[in-house]
């Protein structure tokens, strides 16, 4: 497949899914009170619909817990969505996309979110030089965890609590990029599975040995459908340990 084919494709899937959550809601529920029990909080979400979640216990342990209902999307700070509106939730049940922000902009907002329910997709951001704030994402659920075109990213640290990607791992076209130890559970990273789909492409920084350690290491603990690594800077003598000698 050509590299202009890749991206058409790649672009389409990427497509279809905004359209298809584009009309959904996003609204705060805060699963924590003085007792430990469930309670609501409304967030300033846009069409905000909020949901008591009424049975959740919290053990005092980390973030209590506040649960993002539906979509969110950061695009420019443009809207609909800010970072801000996810301080302190550490669930998030839809779609969760972060993209085309060309001012610089951290992710400190989501340092307590923990599980998402959906895909999450980190795609076109200039601005974005760092994934740290995401220490607590552990689990996701949806169709595919993506940090896509990202120009000034130059390692995933921030994703070392990372232990699950239910279904696809995306690293594609950041061109910055040398470092995948966050996610290498041999190099103090903690993903442990990818259910279905690892693609990591067309990182011109990063070096081939890196990216098929990572992918080998990744299916030998789960066996994916798929495993796709190429057009990342290639090596030319031999790979020893994830590195080019």
């Amino acid at each position: 497949m050509t590299r202009a084919r890749k991206d058409m494709v790649l672009w389409a899937c990427l497509l279809s899914a905004v359209a298809a959550c584009g009309d959904s809601e996003g609204a705060v529920t805060d699963s924590s009170t003085s007792t430990g029990m469930a309670s609501t909080w409304t967030g300033n979400a846009v069409t905000a619909t909020v949901e008591d979640t009424g049975t959740t216990e919290w053990d005092g342990e980390g973030c209590p817990p506040k649960v993002w209902e539906g979509w969110f999307t950061y695009q420019n700070d443009e809207g609909p969505h800010q970072l801000s509106e996810l301080e302190g939730v550490t669930r998030i049940t839809g779609p969760l996309s972060i993209g085309r922000n060309f001012e610089p902009f951290e992710l400190s907002s989501l340092h307590c979110l923990e599980h998402a329910e959906s895909h999450v997709r980190i795609t076109e951001n200039p601005g974005l030089t760092s994934l740290e704030g995401l220490e607590s994402l552990t689990l996701v659920e949806g169709t595919d965890f993506s940090v896509f075109s990202n120009p000034n990213l130059t390692s995933l640290k921030g994703l070392e609590g990372l232990t699950r990607i239910e279904r696809a791992l995306s690293i594609t076209k950041n061109h910055d990029l040398t470092n995948l130890d966050a996610l290498n559970p041999e190099k103090g990273g903690s993903l442990t599975r990818v259910g279905e789909y690892i693609t990591i492409w067309d990182n011109n920084d990063l070096d081939q040995c890196a990216a098929q350690e990572l992918a080998d290491v990744l299916s030998a603990l789960h066996l994916p459908i798929n495993v796709t690594v190429e057009d990342n800077l290639e090596c030319a003598g031999t790979c020893v340990d994830g590195s080019c000698q």
